[in-house]
């Protein structure tokens, strides 16, 4: 299971084609270039497959997740003390991450509620950025 080379590349320039107008070939190289793990002389097909899916994932959704907070944080900068996204980092199977999530949502609420006595903030320092 996986992807060849070929196909990344056919993935990643028509990303690039309807997210682009101009440079789409030095944008092309760029992506290729940052996504590739070139510590590993020999690239699996999972590996390009899980690059590749990273790629087009931080395209469509973290970059316009940031976009929105970043509009977000402007708009209300004088109402609000900051503006924070919560990130959901686990890469386990899908029974297993949906718990993982539902856990982690709980816990993050309570905090946001003031439900906090057992619950201490740091556990979610990592997953929690400040734009």
């Amino acid at each position: 299971m996986g992807i060849e080379e070929d196909r990344r590349d056919r993935l990643l320039r028509t990303l690039v084609r309807n997210l682009y107008n101009y440079h789409l070939q030095e944008i092309f190289l760029t992506v290729v270039n940052e996504y590739t793990d070139w510590s590993k002389p020999d690239q699996h097909p999972i590996n390009i497959l899980d690059a590749t899916a990273d790629a087009m994932g931080d395209a469509l959704v973290v970059a316009p997740l940031i976009r929105t907070g970043n509009y977000h944080s402007k708009l209300h900068k004088s109402s609000q003390k900051g503006t924070f996204m919560y990130v959901f980092m686990y890469k386990l199977k899908k029974a297993i991450m949906l718990n993982a999530w539902a856990v982690s949502m709980v816990k993050m609420f309570r905090i946001f509620l003031g439900h906090h006595s057992s619950i201490r903030f740091h556990i979610f320092h990592r997953n929690f950025f400040q734009i």
